[in-house]
């Protein structure tokens, strides 16, 4: 299939499979800047020089997840964002070049970028690339291809498993309604509508959520928080395996919360800010 580059300039994706990539050869092949093998149908095979080899840009809501990121894929990573804040939004923003070039920080950033490219093209004396660090490149794909589980992170801590906080809870919502209590318990709606808030306004991230409810599965979030906090399995002192308590509260409901986390600063702080309120 890769006979279908031969003479174009840019192989554009409109679209990506959003299922895990566990085979990371193939997409170093074609973005590896280096000759690509052709087997056009009723032809000879044929190598085509790396010099035409088309370079590819993904045009996506969302980055196809890497079962292994290993450094060699995030270098090859330019992931150029354009916040959710015009895309998501009950009406679109008109003129948005306009929008870009009137904010100082992202022309700021789009001059300096652009010129250490430059330099580095002339003194490289190899093709023009613009392009953040690593470390940024792999937080922007773990944002993208994971969003709840970057969301999660930024609200949620994790603190000594040996120290089960029982004033620390995160409860899920009781069957006869969500169960309301006083800091510093993490309840999940609450929790639930702070994701969907900053993934709308703040960080223009692409979540699943329900055409009913508005909000993010519970399912999806509670796996989230297992995964991200590795709360699949572990023991407490009397041998049990747990990933969550349960216990009986506020007339007999029963509400599950996990011991081992506590609130980030931003969830008591987004909470009380004005934007987050209106």
């Amino acid at each position: 299939s890769t006979s279908i580059l031969v003479g174009n300039h840019l192989n554009i994706v409109r679209e990506a499979d959003d299922g895990v990539v566990t085979n990371n050869k193939p997409y170093k092949v074609l973005v590896g800047d280096e000759p690509i093998p052709i087997n056009p149908k009723n032809q000879h095979p044929y190598m085509l020089p790396k010099d035409e080899v088309p370079k590819s840009v993904m045009v996506a809501n969302n980055i196809p997840p890497f079962k292994n990121p290993v450094l060699s894929i995030i270098q090859r990573f330019l992931i150029i964002e354009f916040n959710k804040i015009f895309r998501n939004t009950d009406s679109d923003i008109k003129d948005l070049d306009d929008l870009i070039i009137n904010s100082n920080a992202d022309m700021e950033w789009l001059i300096y970028n652009s010129l250490e490219a430059y330099k580095e093209m002339v003194e490289s004396k190899k093709g023009f690339k613009l392009k953040v660090s690593d470390a940024k490149t792999k937080e922007l794909m773990y944002k993208h291809s994971k969003p709840v589980n970057y969301l999660v992170n930024k609200f949620i801590l994790k603190h000594d498993k040996n120290a089960f906080d029982t004033e620390v809870k995160i409860y899920k919502e009781s069957a006869n309604g969500e169960t309301t209590f006083s800091k510093p318990y993490i309840i999940t709606g609450e929790l639930n509508d702070l994701i969907v808030y900053y993934a709308k306004k703040i960080d223009g991230v692409e979540i699943p959520l329900s055409e009913k409810t508005g909000k993010v599965d519970g399912r999806i979030l509670t796996k989230a928080i297992r995964d991200e906090f590795d709360l699949h399995e572990y023991y407490l002192d009397d041998g049990k395996k747990y990933s969550s308590r349960q216990d009986r509260i506020d007339g007999g409901n029963n509400v599950r919360y996990y011991p081992e986390l506590i609130k980030s600063d931003l969830y008591d702080e987004t909470l009380k800010s004005d934007e987050y309120k209106e």
